[in-house]
């Protein structure tokens, strides 16, 4: 006597299944990182964007134009030369990594705090698990046979 049933999923409900338990492995994988500060008037969540669980957040390069801080003025120098074309194009160089690499500095301190983001995996795993049901009841409603009961 057999007390579970025997359910021998079709081949689309195979197909399903697997893609879900693939998708699940990702969203494990690829996480939102999240960073909250506690001070005077409350608590404030920054965003981090996604990356890997061993890795910690991903650096987007957009930030740095994005998000730069202002370079510091400097005491006026005299006006760069144009005439020295190699030179003021090296100098501009220079001044837009120095502002990139002062964006990432920034970045670096304040992402070390971020840590996983888990009421947003958990919509993920809701919204993936409603998904992966919907299709999965599509496919028995389209593969069954007439006249089978």
């Amino acid at each position: 006597m057999r007390l579970l049933p025997s359910f021998r999923p079709s081949h689309p409900q195979r197909v399903i299944f697997s893609l879900y338990l693939l998708s699940l492995a990702y969203c494990f994988s690829w996480v939102p990182w999240l960073a909250t500060r506690s001070g005077r008037y409350g608590t404030e969540a920054q965003r981090f964007g996604y990356g890997w669980v061993w890795a910690g957040p991903r650096y987007p390069c957009a930030l740095a134009r994005i998000e730069a801080p202002k370079p510091v003025e400097q005491p006026a120098k005299e006006a760069p030369s144009v005439n020295d074309f190699d030179r003021f194009v090296e100098q501009a160089a220079a001044a837009e990594h120095d502002v990139e690499r002062a964006a990432r500095q920034q970045w670096d301190v304040a992402s070390s705090y971020a840590a996983p983001d888990l009421r947003l995996i958990l919509f993920r795993l809701i919204a993936l698990s409603a998904a992966a049901g919907a299709l999965l009841a599509m496919a028995d409603v389209f593969t069954d046979k007439p006249g089978k009961c």
